[in-house]
């Protein structure tokens, strides 16, 4: 068998050149995947960037909101604590509010009473003025009777005294 150089030498020169073309395809190739390597390192390199930026603002986010879940589960608490105490107030008031309108019914009872106590009092003192107008008449007519009593008994002690001098001590 005869050496391939000698026997094709314008094949050996074609394979050199489309060795020099395949290695200058092969050099480019690895220069044009090095830079995709480098662009996907970068853009990668960005997209990280990217996602920790997200990550941390989605951390902040959760963050304020557990924030305000907790103030709000504060303020409902706080709020069934005072509606608690709402529901007692206005139990009480509504205890209150009947205890009023009982008080009212025993005032209007006792406004009646009063007002009849004042009639029996107006008669009271009607009557009491009339008894004293009796007792001041009857003074009146005791003193009068008094005096025509007293008068009787002077005109029959004279009378006695004139009899019992006129008829020289006899009696």
């Amino acid at each position: 068998m005869a050496s391939p150089s000698v026997e094709w030498p314008g094949e050996l020169e074609a394979l050199r050149q489309d060795r020099r073309l395949l290695t200058a395809r092969v050099e480019r190739h690895a220069a044009e995947l090095q830079a995709v390597r480098r662009d996907v390192e970068s853009e990668k390199q960005e997209i990280v960037q990217d996602f920790e930026q997200r990550l941390e603002r989605y951390r902040w986010r959760t963050s304020i909101l557990t924030q305000a879940v907790e103030e709000a589960e504060g303020k409902i608490s706080k709020l069934e604590k005072e509606s608690s105490q709402t529901a007692k107030l206005k139990a009480t008031i509504k205890a209150l509010g009947q205890q009023l309108q009982e008080a009212q019914a025993k005032t209007e009872c006792l406004e009646e009473e009063k007002a009849s106590l004042a009639e029996e009092r107006d008669f009271a003192v009607m009557h009491a003025a009339a008894k004293e107008r009796v007792v001041r008449a009857a003074e009146h007519v005791t003193k009068c009777n008094a005096g025509k009593h007293w008068e009787e008994y002077g005109r029959r002690m004279a009378a006695l005294k004139e009899a019992i001098n006129g008829n020289g001590g006899e009696e």
